[in-house]
């Protein structure tokens, strides 16, 4: 009988420890599989992040345009420094712009643009207001260029035009970036929605 009841809680005691083994066993891949799903988690949200500083989702060449003035809720609320968008390409003959849609926000509607032109050589900019910035801090900006094959440098600085409402205005080099965005009310997801909207800010002009 002594014998049968120490068979017995060695039996037990062995089941014990074998239904804790499991346990630990389950926990410790139910903890490397949060640790994963973790990582991946973050690698996604860094690959997006990269995606829109980097990567256009849109880019086309638009010649014979006209750049489309925005309208202002306010007329009070314009400085009257502000120039007319519309004559900067007309005052320094540019005839070509390379256009390209970043969206800025992984999970919203929100895109930017870039449109960019070759400025003609010995460019005169003294009538402007120009901010100088460094180019490492303006990802975007950055690999825009990079994509005009301007082989833009990010120890280098690019200036800033402050006489324009709605749109911002660049130099680089011999590279003059017109830029401007809005949120959408949905995710442009073809070519043709992709189109449509660069079109509120750049379209062909009218014969």
């Amino acid at each position: 009988m002594k014998n049968d009841n120490r068979i017995r809680e060695e039996w037990t005691s062995e089941l014990y420890f074998t239904d804790s083994g499991i346990i630990i066993k389950a926990l410790l891949c139910f903890a490397v599989f949060i640790a994963i799903f973790f990582a991946i988690g973050i690698v996604l949200v860094v690959y997006d992040y990269y995606r829109c500083q980097r990567v256009p989702i849109y880019q086309t060449v638009m010649t014979d345009f006209d750049v489309v003035q925005q309208e202002e809720e306010n007329d009070d609320f314009r400085p009257k420094r502000r120039r007319d968008i519309r004559k900067i390409t007309d005052a320094f003959d540019i005839k070509t712009l390379q256009c390209f849609i970043f969206q800025t926000h992984n999970l919203r509607p929100f895109y930017r643009i870039y449109m960019v032109g070759e400025l003609p050589e010995n460019t005169d900019f003294s009538e402007y207001r120009l901010e100088k910035h460094p180019l490492k801090n303006a990802k975007s900006l950055f690999h825009t260029l990079k994509l005009c094959e301007a082989n833009p440098l990010e120890s280098e600085d690019y200036l800033e035009s402050k006489d324009y409402f709605m749109v911002c205005v660049y130099i680089y080099r011999n590279r003059i970036i017109l830029s401007t965005g809005s949120a959408n009310q949905t995710f442009l997801m073809n070519d043709a929605d992709k189109q449509a909207y660069l079109e509120q800010f750049i379209a062909t002009r009218k014969k």
